[in-house]
């Protein structure tokens, strides 16, 4: 558990996570889990049970990854330890939040794993003075993993070109030629399409460091296309390869299994 607080401080910095937490949160049954390699902590999962209800769930709190170690897939191995975790408990559900604006978490959740979001909340967590996230505002995706549908690593990208998507999708938010959101000049909530398409910046973390202002342009777009369909009924259903959140009315979008 020491070791798992240090693996955090050295992605976060101090403060978030302390061993008293930890055994507390072991003591009353919830999740603790840590990815080794060898003799060395590279990775860690922190998740909470939701109250008794349905269906019953469970709340990822928060799950890092040593920088040594990002993209060898420790993060999707923690996911995966803690489904089978859960269903042995008998709960069909794991929530968590994310960043809609960095690309890779919307691949994470919709892609690799299978999840849906179905919330949308503006600046979440307030300010957050930690390296990855000190930034205006912290506004935040929620995911739902139905453990029991939605298998990790048997989904694909939505494919653009496949035509259910291509006759019933409307874009509404893409990344322009300069890196600017570029959005639709008309309203295309009164066209109450199937599907839409809202892409999200290539690098939202590099911009928010060297083009702040284009990184709050971006989230005002956010805000008004990807929060206001989900505010009026759309779920993010899947992704597709060039960044774009895939919206549906109905909650699928066809085959996403290979």
């Amino acid at each position: 558990m020491s070791e798992v607080e240090s693996l955090f401080e050295r992605i976060w910095g101090p403060g978030g996570v302390t061993v008293p937490l930890l055994r507390s949160l072991v003591l009353s049954g919830n999740y603790v889990a840590g990815a080794w390699a060898h003799d060395q902590l590279m990775g860690a999962s922190i998740a909470f049970l939701s109250p008794a209800g349905y269906p019953r769930s469970a709340h990822l709190h928060i799950s890092g990854v040593a920088p040594s170690a990002q993209g060898s897939g420790i993060g999707f191995a923690l996911l995966c330890d803690q489904r089978t975790w859960a269903l042995e408990r008998g709960i069909e559900e794991i929530t968590w939040t994310f960043d809609p604006l960095v690309r890779r978490n919307g691949w994470f959740a919709t892609v690799k794993l299978g999840a849906r979001c179905d919330a949308y909340f503006p600046d979440f967590f307030g300010y957050l003075n930690d390296p990855i996230n000190r930034w205006d505002y912290t506004d935040r995706c929620l995911a739902r993993w139905d453990l029991a549908s939605a298998m990790p690593g048997d989904n694909r990208p939505a494919d653009v070109d496949d035509p259910y998507i291509g006759t019933r999708a409307l874009t509404i938010l893409t990344e322009g030629a300069g890196g600017e959101p570029d959005l639709p000049q008309s309203d295309w909530m009164d066209l109450e399409p199937e599907l839409l398409l809202c892409q999200v910046p290539s690098d939202a973390l590099g911009m928010r460091q060297s083009e702040p202002q284009l990184a709050r342009e971006w989230l005002a777009a956010l805000r008004g296309t990807l929060a206001r369909s989900i505010d009026a009924g759309y779920v993010v259903t899947s992704m597709t390869t060039g960044g774009s959140y895939v919206l549906s009315r109905t909650g699928h979008i066809g085959s996403t299994r290979n």
